[in-house]
């Protein structure tokens, strides 16, 4: 169980919330259970006893948990869109079965876009990795760094404004206002749990303007083994492989799902497979790639062969 996906659109994973720690883990326990492959939100099953066995916890929890998930029925979510602030709620409804250690919840339909039938720019990551922070704010930053986990390279910066960063971490105007409490509470102690209990690395720097820090730059390093491990439970890479017309290369599980979500940012407009295999064609005709797999992640990012202008709308 601890090795089940957690799978979330990357403007969710971008959104405003304020969760508490335990909501928090409830809440990605319960998005872990989800079938994501249905249309349409579906009653998910949690089990009391294998969340408290999950996070060695001690002792009956039953009432913590409810109480934890009534709260959950009651917070907010904000997502910003480029057509407009979606605010909602995370669940819709809970059913919570007598003397059984069962809870049925089912997620709000606002959420559909974000956790069912996620085909491009999602975040996943297996849910153990979260299981023991002890930090809300660990929760969200490891998230926000994990969402750019598959792009080139094993070591990304990413970079954010104070204000944009505390916001989406749900920090309050009045919470941790000196830049000292902040980086205390929330910068060291998140960098410390992270690089201790998660599958990444992280380190940060402050970025003044003039004499006052206003940006926060975070520099990760993401593991290739795990890497390879996490594209082969999202994708069926020998499919993936035939689609896109690349069955005859011995590239990784990883760089496979490299490829392909890169096309994915690319090619929103246009059929993916169709703009993977001309561009691996035109490398091809070519033949001067002396690092294929370079080459053609590169040509996917700046459309080579000249895809987009003639078929996209």
């Amino acid at each position: 169980m601890e090795n089940s996906l957690v799978v979330k659109g990357n403007k969710l994973v971008e959104a405003r919330y304020n969760l508490n720690l335990n909501e928090q883990k409830v809440l990605l326990y319960a998005i872990s259970k989800l079938d994501r492959d249905k249309p349409e939100m579906d009653w998910v099953e949690l089990d009391i006893k294998e969340f408290t066995d999950l996070m060695e916890l001690q002792g009956k929890q039953y009432d913590q948990f409810r109480a934890t998930v009534r709260s959950l029925r009651r917070r907010e979510v904000i997502i910003d869109t480029e057509q407009e602030e979606l605010i909602t709620g995370w669940l819709s409804s809970i059913r919570f079965y007598k003397n059984t250690g069962v809870v049925k919840l089912k997620f709000g339909d606002g959420l559909v876009p974000y956790l069912l039938q996620l085909k491009k720019t999602f975040t996943s990551y297996q849910l153990k990795n979260v299981l023991h922070l002890d930090s809300k704010y660990s929760i969200r930053i490891y998230e926000l760094l994990k969402q750019y986990q598959g792009y080139k390279k094993p070591t990304k910066d990413r970079e954010f404004d104070i204000q944009d960063l505390r916001d989406k971490l749900g920090i309050a105007p009045d919470e941790y206002n000196r830049f000292y409490d902040f980086e205390k509470r929330v910068l060291k102690t998140s960098m410390q749990e992270i690089n201790q209990h998660t599958d990444v690395k992280m380190t940060y720097e402050k970025i003044k303007n003039g004499k006052k820090i206003a940006r926060i730059r975070f520099t990760v390093k993401y593991p290739d083994a795990e890497a390879n491990d996490l594209a082969e439970k999202l994708y069926n890479i020998p499919e993936l492989k035939i689609n896109c017309g690349l069955e005859q290369e011995n590239w990784t599980a990883k760089q496979i799902a490299d490829l392909y979500e890169m096309a994915c940012t690319k090619a929103e407009d246009v059929d993916v497979y169709a703009y993977i295999k001309l561009n691996y064609i035109k490398m091809l005709e070519q033949g001067k790639a002396r690092n294929k797999f370079a080459y053609l992640l590169k040509s996917l990012e700046e459309d080579y062969a000249g895809y987009r202008p003639i078929y996209a709308d």
